[in-house]
Formats: structure tokens, C-alpha cells, sequence
């Protein structure tokens, strides 16, 4: 936990931050080559920063006191979260293949399946977040109505912060994260902005950089970060992504 400023009442405002939970995916989101189903690690971080001090907190010297949040029960149902829905996707696929074998159907000249029953779907990186983000406020990650009881009492937080990391996702990068950030109304716990934002960092772009001569017989490794703001894709398109910013690289190179 880390003090910040200080409230009129004379205590230091509390932010509490988990960073990097170590954890590993299989039903959410894609690997670096765009395959799905597969596992990979995964960092998740929180942010939670509050309106006002923690008073009884200091008071009774402990966390989780009323006015703040005791990082180790914050990371324990962070963990959680991650693990029910791990067990949903993987029930859900379950009873898709299930369906799919009950519309097998035995056509002319060899077996075959009804149409549109298709694959077990995975779930997304969005998913996941939104799952988390439910998890801790009760709402979805448009602010709308409350989907479940809320971890946190909103009308103490200010701002939240919540991202899930994969550092394998990006074949020449050091991975992908989706972020979702909120500004809530003290008091009353309203949401007064959000953003969710996609990032892929450290992209290593083989690249011709320079006007000289001698600066363009060989090329250098560019790092390029890219941020989408306001992303509100519903599909894991980081893949997509990273190949657009490679081939545009190299072709302008």
C-alpha cells in the first residue's frame, strides 16, 4: 500500500496496488500466433486508489479496516475470479461438444455434422477483464447496471485500474495487456469516466533508420510501442495487430 497526498482530516490517502500475479491461461485469449486454446502466463495487476484516508485503518493499526482494502484478500479474489472463469469456459465447451455430438447426424456416403453447431469457442482477453472488473465493482466495464455484489465499496474508491497482462502473446514484442481504468463519484460510486486501452510494447521491428549511406546497408531494431485508446474490440485482434505494425515497418523501410 502507498500513501499519497494527504486528506483535510490530516490522513494520507491510501492506493492499493497488486502488481504482476503470476497465473496461467488456457481458455482466454490467444497465443503469439494467433492460436486459441492454448496456455500461456499471464501478469494481473489492480489499482485501487480512494477518496479519502484511512482513519480507522491507522486507528486499530490493520487493512481492511472499512476504509481500505487488505492487498492479500484483493490478490486472493483476483486469483479466484480468474479461476471461475477458467472452470465456466471450460464447462460451457464441454457442453458445446456435447451438442455437437448429439446433432451428428449420419448423411449419404459418410457421417457429418448439422450446420452452425461448428467449434467450441474460447473465451477472450476482454472477457476475462470484464469478468475481473465485475468481480471487484459488481458493474460491467461500460459502467451499466450492477451485475453482482462488489467486492469493493465504490463509494470509497476514486479511481480504479485493472489489467491483464501476456507476456507471450507478441512473437516480436515483450507482450500484449488490456487495461480497463474508472473515476468513480465519491459518495456515491457512479462511474465518471472510464477508458480500456490495448497495448502491445516493445515491438523489436527490424528496420532501415537513417539518411546517410552508411545508415542504410544494414538494418537496426526499432522498439515500438503501440496503445489503442478507447479499445472496445470484443476479439482477441493483438495478433492482427502486431502484423499490420510489422508490415507496415519494414515496407516504409
Amino acid at each position: 500500500m502507498e500513501d499519497e497526498e494527504v486528506s483535510e482530516e490530516g490522513y494520507h490517502k491510501s492506493t492499493v496496488q497488486i502488481r504482476n500475479l503470476a497465473t496461467v491461461l488456457q481458455r482466454a485469449g490467444r497465443d503469439a500466433w494467433g492460436r486459441a486454446g492454448k496456455a500461456q502466463p499471464a501478469r494481473l495487476s489492480a489499482e485501487v486508489a480512494f477518496a479519502a484516508g484511512f482513519a480507522a485503518a491507522a486507528a486499530g493499526d490493520a487493512l481492511g479496516a472499512g476504509d481500505t482494502v487488505h492487498y492479500g484478500v484483493l490478490s486472493k479474489a483476483v486469483l479466484a475470479c480468474v479461476a471461475r472463469f477458467e472452470a465456466q469456459q471450460r464447462q460451457q465447451q464441454q457442453q458445446q461438444q456435447q451438442q455437437r455430438g448429439e446433432g451428428e447426424v449420419i448423411l449419404a456416403g459418410g457421417e457429418g455434422q448439422e450446420e452452425g453447431l461448428g467449434q467450441a469457442r474460447e473465451g477472450t482477453v476482454r472477457e476475462l477483464l470484464q469478468a475481473l472488473w465485475a468481480e471487484l465493482t459488481g458493474l460491467g466495464l461500460d459502467g451499466g447496471e450492477p451485475r453482482k455484489e462488489a467486492f469493493l465499496d465504490l463509494g470509497k474508491v476514486r479511481l480504479l485500474s485493472v489489467a491483464v497482462a501476456l507476456p507471450k502473446a507478441s512473437l516480436l514484442g515483450e507482450g500484449v495487456s488490456l487495461t480497463a481504468s474508472a473515476v468513480f463519484e465519491e459518495g456515491t460510486g457512479r462511474m465518471e469516466a472510464r477508458a480500456v486501452a490495448l497495448e502491445i510494447s516493445r515491438l523489436r521491428v527490424p528496420t532501415l533508420v537513417g539518411v546517410n549511406a552508411n545508415e542504410r546497408l544494414a538494418k537496426q531494431f526499432v522498439l515500438t510501442t503501440v496503445t489503442i485508446d478507447g479499445f472496445d474490440g470484443a476479439e482477441d485482434a493483438y495478433t492482427e495487430i502486431e502484423a499490420v505494425v510489422v508490415k507496415v515497418s519494414v515496407t516504409n523501410s
